[in-house]
């Protein structure tokens, strides 16, 4: 609130720069995003990026950092730097003495019932509660905003007897503070006894670290098969995505403001969580013993090496790692059977990452997320055999190089679904390399800068129905055989903005019902016989600025079947064609920045 406050933004202009300070940081990470927006940075090392910043700060006469969520008095010290007009605010729940400080006071009486009464009660609520128990419940919650909202929005449409009882829960709370809200948010956790699929949901967003944004795909590719999520509309997800966020418990971070062509619901969609009620999700996972816990979430950073038994029965594995990779982890661990493991979570923020050795004994494994948090691309190392990986069905990788391990990932005959995010693919997927991606149904590439063609060698995949390629900016062709993938329903080239054209044989896709092309900014012609995909439904071409003329085949798409998105200057050229349903859509400059820069 006090970036955007009006007299802050005019004394500091847009020299305001504000960054939230996770637990485990890396700073390179930090400083990285703060200067983005003037130019990209590359740092050799922690010190030579502090030295970037105060270089940044040599050329500025009024600026204001901001350091949100810190919680060790270090990091403040290193920011500091003597510039003038220079200016640093801290949040943070310790009292760092020897700053000037503002203690912020609890919310009143009459502030924390109002707060409570708007996360309680809907707009059409038709319960009555009476006054005395709802000031009960505030009392009990401390006045605390965290655990007013939680609670309120865990009772929200609840009948008078969950009130009651979630009252005679909170009143016999810690009277300290810090403890009591913890308290207070935990046995609010009753409630999920009557819907244990949507405790599950919300204990599996601690598997992800703190401050982090989790993409609603990687949830639907997780929850498909521990909870039977339909993964074909991602509806089942959004759901229960809704009701975390309806109850506080989780921040659905809705990105998209114009995606017609939605082939499935999670799409650019995402979610946080407050540090708190992470913390209170991997609590709940720990209650049993760890031979017993349905979630294993290890975290090797700055702690003693978690002691694991010989044989671990969760369905669901978390590690993460900081900026240095203990190897005691990874090589003292051959002896884990992991047998029931279907979902294996691996964060971590260094430049080369092993895999636990134990893996190999991951026999019933089905989906494997790996997220580089770190400044640079990431080496997998120790990635397991292929005879170890046979049964894995979705694999989710980011900010990762794929070189190494490609030619595993090639021939991994029962994978359904293939993600890449951010990740560094290399020459091989180019290679004229067979594969056995028999199964194969969805490929998602997003923000791949190597990427220039879509290589021919996945041009056989018969089974393959959508396929998005977004972000990819210097993607500029895609191969002449791409009409060899004959079963192909979905295809998104969104923000693809080099791409000039594509290649005559899409119109052998008899089965294609969507097509993406928004904000292709170079895209200048269609395929001359386009009119022949008789099952197309949909094609966005919001933003494709290049286009200047459309093929005559448009004519022959039957009568209003296949509908159009475009902006208004493209308008009527796609409406001189009567048979075609064109939509315009409003033209808004920063969510057409935002997609573009992914």
């Amino acid at each position: 609130m006090l970036c955007h406050d009006p007299d802050i933004k005019e004394k500091f202009g847009e020299n305001i720069y504000h960054a939230v300070i996770p637990e485990k940081y890396n700073i390179k990470v930090i400083i990285q995003k703060l200067l983005r927006r003037n130019q990209p940075h590359d740092f050799y090392s922690d010190e030579d990026a502090f030295l970037q910043w105060g270089r940044f700060l040599a050329n500025k006469s009024e600026i204001l950092l901001v350091l949100d969520d810190v919680r060790s008095e270090s990091i403040i010290e290193k920011f500091m730097f003597k510039s003038p007009g220079y200016r640093i605010l801290v949040t943070s729940r310790e009292g760092f003495r020897r700053f000037n400080r503002y203690e912020l006071q609890l919310l009143n009486d009459q502030d924390a019932t109002s707060l409570f009464h708007r996360s309680a009660f809907s707009e059409h609520s038709k319960i009555s509660i009476p006054d005395d128990l709802v000031v009960k419940l505030v009392k009990c919650c401390k006045n605390h905003p965290l655990a007013l909202r939680v609670i309120g929005g865990s009772l929200n449409g609840k009948q008078l007897p969950s009130w009651i009882i979630m009252a005679e829960k909170l009143s016999k709370g810690s009277k300290l503070i810090h403890k009591s809200i913890q308290e207070c948010l935990e046995k609010s956790c009753y409630l999920f006894d009557e819907e244990p699929e949507i405790k599950h949901c919300y204990m599996d967003l601690g598997l992800f670290p703190e401050d982090q944004k989790i993409a609603t795909t990687t949830l639907m590719d997780m929850w498909a098969h521990l909870y039977n999520h339909d993964d074909d509309t991602g509806l089942t997800t959004m759901v229960s995505i809704d009701t975390l966020s309806s109850r506080n418990l989780a921040t659905w971070l809705p990105q998209r403001k114009h995606i017609p062509a939605v082939a499935h619901h999670c799409e650019e969609e995402f979610v946080t969580q407050h540090d708190m009620m992470r913390e209170l999700a991997i609590h709940l996972s720990e209650k049993e013993s760890i031979e017993q816990r349905e979630r294993l979430i290890i975290n090797t950073d700055g702690q003693d090496l978690p002691q694991l038994p010989q044989i671990v029965n969760a369905r669901v594995l978390s590690i993460t790692t900081g900026a240095t990779i203990d190897e005691r982890f990874y090589s003292t661990r051959n002896e884990v059977q992991a047998p029931k493991v279907k979902v294996f979570v691996l964060n971590f923020m260094s430049n080369a990452n092993p895999f636990p050795r134990f893996m190999h004994n991951m026999k019933s494994l089905k989906v494997l997320i790996i997220t580089n948090y770190g400044y640079h691309f990431s080496e997998i190392q120790n990635f397991p055999a292929l005879e170890h990986l046979s049964g894995l069905t979705k694999i989710r990788l980011d900010h990762v190089s794929i070189s190494s391990i490609s030619e595993t990932i090639l021939m991994l005959e029962n994978l359904r679904k293939l993600s890449l995010i951010m990740c560094k693919i290399g020459s091989n997927f180019n290679k004229d390399f067979p594969n056995k991606l028999t199964n194969l149904l969805e490929i998602d590439i997003e923000s791949c800068d190597d990427l220039v063609t879509f290589p021919a060698s996945l041009c056989n995949l018969k089974c393959l129905k959508k396929l998005s390629i977004t972000n990819c900016h210097r993607l500029t062709s895609l191969s002449v055989d791409f009409g060899n993938l004959s079963n192909l329903e979905v295809l998104r080239l969104a923000s693809c903005t080099e791409l000039p054209t594509l290649p005559e044989s899409i119109t052998n896709l008899k089965n294609l019902r969507i097509i993406d092309l928004s904000q292709c900014l170079n895209l200048c012609e269609l395929p001359a016989h386009i009119g022949e995909l008789d099952t197309l439904e949909t094609i966005d071409a919001t933003g494709c600025t290049g286009l200047d003329e459309l093929p005559k085949s448009i004519k022959d798409f039957d009568f209003d079947k296949v509908e159009v998105f475009c902006d208004e200057e493209a308008f009527t050229l796609w409406n001189d064609f009567k048979n075609l349903k064109v939509k315009m859509v409003e033209k808004d400059p920063l969510d057409t920045f935002l997609k573009i820069i992914g």
